[in-house]
């Protein structure tokens, strides 16, 4: 090989050194006797070049990041803390006063020794939450009072099954009752909101005892208390005035008893002779009755008059007169005295003896008068 050749050899060598330096370790050069680096020989099946095949994926920094959105941040739901139930609640509010009205069948006025029954409501509100109706209970209390003198009650009603209204007693001009009602509101025991209205209906009687004079008036309140046992503080309207409900009735104006003749004035036998009549002073009797004195009062006179008397045709018979003692009744004659009041009879029946006052042996024929009897109040009478 020419010096030629040898230097290109050598440069071919150390290019295929370079190629495969970083595949190979490479030994150095040997020099050959005259000084010139020599290649070590290598045969050319270890000289080929290793080729490693190409990552077919792209490297790290050629790929570009796929932005991705970011994912929200959990949200935490806050965890409901229990809640207790709601208190139950009730409140009341009552009527400013109860309502009355003459009941059914009453009269129109109230007369001497007569009564009058009104009907009266009472009413009331209630109102609440979170409270089952079962178990409130309404206390109602009614007081009437009326002037002194005269008479009032009042009737507490029936509540419950079986029962009947009573009469509360009168106490001087005074009557007064007190009664509880279970269940007000109902029997549910259903817990919710409360709303409802009640009444309770009872019933007023004024009497009037005979004699007594002006006009009465009844004053009348009512009131109310509320419990619940599962409330234990229960409000009441505190700001209604609850001024008394007065009721004065009409009366009616004092009666003047009344009379009643029981039959026609009896002399019996009248004793006569061929020449007359042989007496010259008969006595005959008079029945009446007398009515209503219960219902009036004061005292009542029983006065008599009577008509001269005349014969069948008109003509005044002289000399005869009717008498009550000494009294002729052409004047007017006082028969009788009656106390009246509540204490006196309703009924009272007497016997009247009026005289026949004729002149001696006076002639026989048909005598004729009208008498009148009056009830005439006293001057101490009504």
């Amino acid at each position: 090989m020419n010096r030629f050749d040898s230097r290109v050899m050598h440069k071919i060598s150390w290019l295929v050194i370079a190629v495969i330096a970083g595949q190979l370790f490479v030994s150095p050069a040997l020099a050959n006797e005259a000084g010139t680096p020599v290649a070590p020989a290598i045969e050319e099946s270890t000289l080929e070049p290793t080729v490693t095949p190409a990552d077919p994926r792209p490297s790290p920094t050629e790929i570009a990041p796929t932005p991705t959105a970011e994912a929200p941040a959990p949200t935490m739901e806050p965890t409901p803390l229990p809640t207790a139930p709601p208190s139950p609640t009730l409140s009341f509010a009552l009527a400013a006063e109860p309502q009355c009205e003459p009941a059914e069948d009453q009269p129109a006025a109230l007369a001497s020794g007569g009564s009058i029954e009104y009907r009266c409501v009472s009413r009331l509100t209630l109102a609440g939450d979170a409270i089952a109706p079962a178990g409130i209970a309404v206390t109602w209390s009614i007081d009437a009072t009326v002037t002194p003198g005269w008479r009032v009650q009042v009737q507490r009603p029936a509540l419950t099954p079986g029962s009947e209204p009573v009469w509360a007693e009168a106490i001087d001009n005074t009557s007064h009752f007190s009664i509880v009602q279970p269940d007000a509101a109902g029997t549910s025991a259903d817990v919710g909101a409360l709303s409802t209205d009640l009444e309770l209906t009872w019933r007023l009687r004024i009497e009037r005892l005979a004699c007594l004079a002006g006009s009465p008036a009844v004053e009348l309140r009512h009131a109310a208390t509320v419990d619940a046992p599962s409330v234990t503080g229960i409000d009441r309207d505190l700001g209604v005035i609850r001024e008394p409900l007065r009721i004065e009735p009409e009366l009616a104006a004092i009666t003047a008893p009344s009379i009643r003749f029981n039959g026609p004035l009896d002399f019996g036998t009248i004793k006569a002779t061929a020449l007359g009549l042989s007496e010259t002073r008969i006595d005959g009797q008079l029945s009446l009755t007398v009515t209503g004195l219960d219902q009036t009062c004061g005292g009542w006179d029983l006065w008599f008059d009577a008509s001269p008397i005349v014969d069948t045709d008109g003509a005044v018979r002289e000399g005869f007169a009717l008498l009550i003692g000494e009294c002729d009744l052409t004047d007017g004659c006082l028969a009788a005295s009656f106390a009246a009041g509540p204490e006196a009879p309703a009924t009272q029946s007497i016997m009247i003896t009026i005289t026949l006052q004729a002149p001696q042996y006076a002639a026989l024929g048909a005598l004729g008068t009208t008498i009148d009897a009056t009830l005439i109040a006293s001057a101490d009478g009504i």
